[in-house]
């Protein structure tokens, strides 16, 4: 009867746990602060389509660290139709001139975009560079990051990605554009952003995919009773 016990309370478990996975919403709220730095990126977990980041870069004391950059470990599935905005068609509560960022899980720069348009100061990524080049090929893990003009990425070697046209998707050719991120350049504007996302879904939380699959037992066990 002990073991009968225990096996019941772990299936109740188990059962509210898929549901929690099960429900994940489409948004992920920046919880706390997301870092600046590859190792320190947040993980919107869950499961499912992610269609908005939102979140806030607070600024501070530099010395110290303040918030200027924020940084997201994001699970791109369809490279082909891939985009990151802060300036969707429908419009957006991005309260700063934005710049936003990809890079490989590692760290080692890929694109980056400043403004969609002439005069928007708000930013668009795709898989693709303006000149047609295709740089994100692969479905996996990407980190996505944001700034406020005019805060660069750097590596050991410099900056990662180039002077350009603020309008053009850019790739990182940079002087440190073969190096992993190790810091920002300088602080940039703050405020409030939300980056809406194309392609992307969560970040799978630690067995998800077992929980997902015991959800349809929860399911016959509740139709039984």
């Amino acid at each position: 009867m002990r073991n009968l016990g225990k096996t019941v309370s772990l299936g109740v478990a188990i059962c509210a746990a898929s549901a929690m996975v099960a429900s994940a919403g489409p948004e992920w709220p920046e919880m706390g602060d997301a870092g600046d730095l590859p190792m320190s990126a947040q993980q919107p977990l869950g499961g499912g389509t992610l269609s908005k980041i939102s979140g806030g870069l607070n600024g501070g004391a530099l010395l110290r660290g303040g918030d200027f950059q924020d940084l997201y470990l994001i699970n791109i599935v369809s490279p082909g139709m891939f985009s990151a905005t802060t300036n969707p068609a429908g419009g957006g509560s991005t309260s700063f001139d934005s710049q936003l960022f990809l890079f490989d899980m590692t760290g080692i720069g890929l694109l980056t975009n400043d403004d969609s348009g002439v005069g928007t100061g708000h930013s668009t990524l795709t898989g693709t560079t303006s000149d047609g080049t295709v740089v994100l090929t692969m479905p996996g893990m990407y980190i996505l990051g944001i700034s406020g003009f005019d805060s660069d990425p750097e590596s050991a070697a410099g900056p990662i990605f180039p002077m350009g046209p603020r309008e053009d998707v850019l790739p990182a050719s940079g002087a440190g554009g073969m190096g992993t991120l190790t810091g920002w350049d300088v602080a940039g504007a703050t405020g409030t952003y939300e980056i809406f996302l194309e392609g992307v879904e969560f970040v799978p939380s630690p067995g998800a995919t077992s929980l997902l699959g015991l959800a349809a037992i929860c399911g016959m066990r509740r139709r039984r009773s």
